[in-house]
This record gives C-alpha cells, structure tokens and sequence, in this order.
C-alpha cells in the first residue's frame, strides 16, 4: 500500500477534506491498476464553479446541474456495483 502524503485538513464549504500530494495521487491510481486493484479517488475543484460571466444563464446552470447529476449517478453506480460482476465481464469480454 502506498502511504498516503497528506497535505493536511481543508475546509471546502464547512466540510473538512483530507489535502495529498498530486504526485501521490498519480502513483497511487497507476499501482492500483498494476496491482488489479479498485482505489476510491474524488477530485476536488470547485473553484470557478458559478463565478464566469455566463453563471446566471439558465443553458450555464443546466450545464452544471447535469454534470453534478452524471457525475452523483456514476458515483453511485460504481460504489454500489459489485466487484465479482465486473471481474467476470472483463474476463468474457477478454475471451469474445
């Protein structure tokens, strides 16, 4: 396991987060996929987000709306789906 470099505790919104090391990060997710293995990762950037001059445009905050919906519905999907299921469709995709 690789050991976490953390950057400390931030405050996003009132919610503390946990800070690593972009370097980490990468070798982090390319030892996990060497090693077959899942990694919860999240990506935080919520600088930006609603501050443009097209923020108060209805068609902007749809935009936005629809990539939080695909983003939660993904997120979702993958936490909840078992690892067994998708070992046997890489496996029968490997022999088609």
């Amino acid at each position: 396991m690789v050991p976490v470099k953390s950057l400390g505790k931030r405050n996003v919104l009132g919610i503390l987060v946990d800070a690593v090391d972009y370097e980490y990060v990468v070798n982090a997710v390319m030892l996990a996929a060497e090693e077959g293995r899942s990694l919860a990762v999240s990506a935080l950037a919520v600088h930006g987000v609603m501050t443009g001059s097209d923020s108060n445009r209805s068609w902007v905050v749809a935009m936005y709306l629809s990539c939080i919906g695909v983003v939660a519905a993904l997120t979702a999907w993958r936490a909840t789906a078992p690892p067994a299921a998708a070992k046997r469709r890489r496996l029968a995709d490997m022999e088609a």
